[in-house]
């Protein structure tokens, strides 16, 4: 970039909190040799064009990555007992046979 051979940009800027990175909501988590990145930016000047980045995000915590993981346990265990519930009306009502169940 110094010689002007690429160009870059710089990505800090979101929605909700401007430029103020201690309001950023953008986070990032390890994944192995990767990072997963979460989050939206905006007023990226040369983004579309530019050959490298520079982008802001969090690391999230580990407290964070428990409270995700939790958060999807409820999310499928809720599903499970609103199937679970279906099932018991349909067979109720006489619109389920056991061999379906």
């Amino acid at each position: 970039m110094a010689r002007g051979e690429v160009l870059g940009c710089f990505s800090l800027t979101e929605a909700h909190g401007g430029s103020d990175p201690g309001n950023m909501k953008t986070h990032a988590k390890r994944d192995g040799d990767d990072w997963i990145l979460n989050g939206s930016k905006m007023w990226i000047t040369n983004g579309t064009i530019a050959d490298s980045m520079v982008l802001f995000g969090r690391p999230l915590s580990h407290a964070q990555s428990i409270q995700i993981r939790l958060a999807e346990m409820a999310r499928r265990i809720t599903i499970s007992q609103l199937l679970a519930f279906r099932i018991t009306q349909l067979k109720d009502a006489g619109q389920l046979r056991p061999a379906e169940v």
